[in-house]
């Protein structure tokens, strides 16, 4: 079963914290109580870790993105 997960991802990067220059659609109180934290603080966090092997997407046996 496709699930799309890319696309999620994304529609939580647009959602909450913008995408390609255009503002977020939720505000900082709505985005601190989705993720428990300052968006200030999940931005460093993301930037940080994103190059790290476990963070990295991979293919599966499919040919599609491997969902986490």
């Amino acid at each position: 079963m496709d699930r799309d997960v890319e696309a999620g991802f994304r529609r939580i990067l647009k959602n909450y914290f913008g995408w390609r220059g255009r503002p977020p659609l939720y505000d900082e109180r709505t985005s601190e109580r989705r993720f428990r934290l300052p968006r200030a603080i999940v931005i460093k966090m993301y930037a940080k870790l994103q190059d790290r092997p476990f963070w990295r997407h991979s293919i599966n046996a499919t040919g599609r993105p491997q969902a986490y």
